[in-house]
């Protein structure tokens, strides 16, 4: 298994050949017609803020990132325009360490990244369970087939949020 430590999470800047991701979930979300309101959150917003930035004027969008440089990122952008933040904000931080109780259920939510990081916590399971009692029973989990430990993350997703368990 291979995964990147906090230390060299390096912010990443929009190259849709090398990590394609964002621009697959945005052409997933354009394809499905949303009508806005949602509440989505995305684990990885890369140096870009793609993701978050494309979709700020309609829906509410929480990034979670663990790279200071994509965070700095951040903070410029509102610094620049503090009205992304009306639909757009990014936390710096392990994912699988956010007190849940802070937040509201979600219609969409990305782990493209599950399994990636290790941070002492890696096997997915708090997150997980916190996801299955917070997702809106029409929503949606999204995994990503081409991530990095995508065969690691792949089995969690699927013990979690199958229709037996």
């Amino acid at each position: 298994m291979t995964y990147l430590t906090a230390v060299e999470t390096e912010p990443w800047d929009w190259d849709p050949d090398r990590c394609p991701a964002d621009q697959h979930f945005i052409d997933w979300y354009e394809t499905l017609g949303f009508q806005g309101g949602y509440n989505i959150l995305h684990m990885g917003t890369g140096a870009h803020h793609q993701v978050g930035l494309y979709l700020a004027e309609h829906e509410n969008v929480l990034g979670v990132t663990l790279s200071k440089g994509e965070m700095d990122v951040y903070m410029n952008i509102i610094d620049r325009n503090p009205a992304y933040q009306l639909g757009y904000t990014c936390v710096y931080g392990d994912i699988h360490y956010m007190n849940f109780n802070l937040l509201d259920k979600f219609d969409i939510v990305s782990l493209f990244h599950l399994c990636e990081i290790n941070t002492g916590n890696n096997d997915g399971a708090r997150l997980l369970t916190y996801l299955k009692r917070n997702i809106r029973p029409e929503g949606y989990i999204l995994g990503y087939r081409n991530s990095v430990n995508y065969k690691e993350g792949q089995p969690l997703l699927a013990k979690h949020f199958t229709k037996e368990s």
